[in-house]
């Protein structure tokens, strides 16, 4: 009997970027500094992002994203893309600082290719960040996974129809993921504020000439006013 794996497309990539102690304290502690900005804040009822999406542009910052274009290159090649022929943009960049009891609901970054998220210290160890799979299809029974027939017996969760992977990040690792994955942040039960850096990015030809499925670079863009 061989072994039950789920199939469904989940992490990219998971890697230890190697930042030294000095450069992942200066992160931390310019968050913390400006904690203010990167706390999220509801309203209706509905997490909103509010803090500055810039970060990528910040020179506090650029050790992190030094390291962290030679590993998004390897995670592409892992994907079966050529990284010869693509430029990756960092479209927008921010920090998260998940408070006691705060959770991230789950949802997916539209207009962008890859997210990234980065954890710079020990906090990320305090909540899980879960990706859900996009199109559930172990209910090979209809209806059999519903929570009624787990009362009663029929149908117990395992490892092989998991429709969510729970993924327990430690610190300096980096995260790399189709955006289009639904992803979740379980709630953070301690006092000290969880810390992460997300980026969404997009991926263009290096020699665009006619292909239509991939953007032409910001370069050949115009802009008018409406």
């Amino acid at each position: 009997m061989g072994e039950f794996i789920p199939l469904f497309p989940t992490i990219l990539a998971a890697t230890k970027l190697g930042l030294t102690t000095t450069e992942k304290r200066n992160i931390t502690k310019y968050i913390l500094q400006n904690q203010k900005q990167f706390k999220k804040k509801s309203r209706d009822g509905v997490i909103f992002e509010e803090s500055p999406f810039k970060l990528h542009q910040i020179p506090i910052m650029e050790p992190l994203i030094q390291k962290l274009i030679p590993a998004v290159r390897e995670a592409i090649k892992g994907y079966g893309v050529n990284p010869e022929y693509i430029k990756i943009h960092i479209t927008r960049s921010w920090a998260n600082l998940n408070v006691r009891s705060s959770i991230t609901s789950a949802h997916t970054h539209i207009n962008s290719h890859l997210s990234i998220v980065y954890y710079p210290d020990t906090s990320c160890n305090q909540a899980t960040i879960n990706f859900l799979e996009p199109n559930p299809t172990h209910n090979w029974i209809p209806g059999i996974m519903d929570a009624s027939y787990g009362k009663i017996g029929v149908f117990k969760q395992t490892k092989a129809s998991a429709t969510t992977l729970c993924y327990e990040p430690k610190e300096d690792t980096c995260l790399i993921f189709p955006s289009s994955l639904a992803h979740s942040v379980s709630e953070n039960p301690s006092e000290q504020p969880r810390l992460s850096i997300a980026m969404d990015t997009l991926f263009t030809l290096k020699q665009y000439q006619r292909d239509e499925p991939l953007l032409p670079p910001p370069s050949d863009w115009r802009e008018f006013a409406l």
